[in-house]
């Protein structure tokens, strides 16, 4: 598979879709990334997180411009200038690595629904304005098919990253390993990369860092229990937070300590970890019963209030992973959990219309 500059001059983008429409202007972004400029250097950046990955959600482009990405790392120009990029390239690859597991559909599954080929529709614009499920369908699944493909080549990039001097660039890559090795093409990748980052956890100097790779260690099903005597409250409420933990009674009392501390969470770190900013699979992990009732025997919440508005949600931005120990209540006491896929037409407005996300739905 071609990667880099090659994969980049071989690629016929103007066929290819981002969330506003033809990727034709997607290879000027991808070249922005090697050249200094630090204006250009954002542009791109701003293109690949609002055009070829919006909101979580990939396009045809997605899977093709990682490629490229993938490429751009082995060059040393992305480490220079004012603007370093290996960090947010990395952070741009594990939502790419997220958004190929999000359906929980297998390849087969997802090939089948790829086929498309119905004579009157002539490019997806028309399949979309006529509203053709099918066709939303199989561009769903082709754009899903797409970041599979490139799963083996970003855990390659994230196992080399693993061994990068800059403790951000290796949490980052940490994140990436863990997320891409629950893939089921990649699974048996999984034993070796736990050991890798609990050796990595057991060494690191950096509070950041150990905080980062702890919550990995969590992502793989792990159990990061040692780390729940940690001299750090960081490191030991990142492992708390790991869903292996769900039931022990350590971990949550170190999560009700963090709750109790809310106000002094910003205090624990210098950045907070890269999990805080890219979508977290721990939020499929449930509550205990033992360990909701403990929070809310701790924590007197005025009546009717939502647990997760509290200031461990609200200042240390964990993004949804504590509220699986907490329960999601409406003023009227109901259970009030929406899915992505149910957000995701209200949020999509602007780009190219909810007509093309009515796909989610029906997937």
């Amino acid at each position: 598979m071609l990667t880099g500059i090659p994969a980049l001059e071989q690629t016929d983008w103007a066929k290819l879709y981002h969330a506003y429409g033809s990727a034709a202007d997607t290879p000027k972004h991808l070249r922005a990334l090697l050249d200094e400029d630090a204006g250009g250097r954002e542009a791109a950046l701003d293109h690949l997180w609002s055009a070829v990955i919006h909101q979580g959600t990939p396009w045809t482009v997605t899977g093709p411009a990682a490629c490229v990405i993938v490429g751009l790392l082995a060059d040393e120009r992305i480490d220079r200038g004012e603007m370093p990029l290996r960090a947010p390239l990395l952070q741009f690859l594990v939502s790419v690595a997220e958004a190929g597991e999000q359906t929980g559909r297998s390849i087969d599954e997802l090939e089948r629904m790829a086929v498309y080929n119905s004579d009157p529709v002539k490019t997806w614009d028309e399949a979309f304005e006529n509203d053709d499920d099918a066709a939303c369908n199989a561009f769903y699944a082709r754009s899903i098919l797409g970041c599979m493909e490139v799963a083996p080549l970003l855990l390659e990039t994230m196992e080399r990253d693993l061994r990068s001097p800059d403790p951000r660039v290796r949490s980052y890559a940490a994140m990436g390993a863990s997320t891409l090795a629950k893939a089921s093409s990649l699974s048996n990748r999984a034993k070796d990369i736990e050991e890798r980052l609990r050796n990595m956890a057991q060494t690191a100097e950096d509070t950041d860092e150990r905080s980062a790779l702890v919550l990995a260690l969590g992502e793989l099903d792990a159990s990061p229990s040692a780390f729940l005597r940690d001299p750090s409250p960081a490191v030991r409420m990142c492992a708390a937070l790991a869903p292996k933990l769900a039931e022990d009674a350590v971990a949550t009392e170190v999560l009700i300590k963090s709750l109790e501390k809310a106000g002094e969470i910003d205090t624990w770190f210098a950045a907070t970890p890269p999990q805080n900013q890219v979508s977290s699979t721990l939020r499929r992990s449930r509550a205990s019963d033992r360990t909701r009732e403990g929070i809310r025997a701790t924590h007197q919440w005025r009546r009717g209030s939502d647990p997760s508005d509290h200031p461990l949600l609200c200042r240390f931005r964990l993004g949804p992973a504590p509220c699986r120990r907490l329960p999601r209540w409406t003023r009227s006491g109901r259970d009030s959990r929406t899915t992505a896929v149910s957000q995701s037409p209200r949020r999509k407005r602007g780009a190219m219309g909810p007509k093309v996300w009515k796909c989610r739905q029906v997937v």
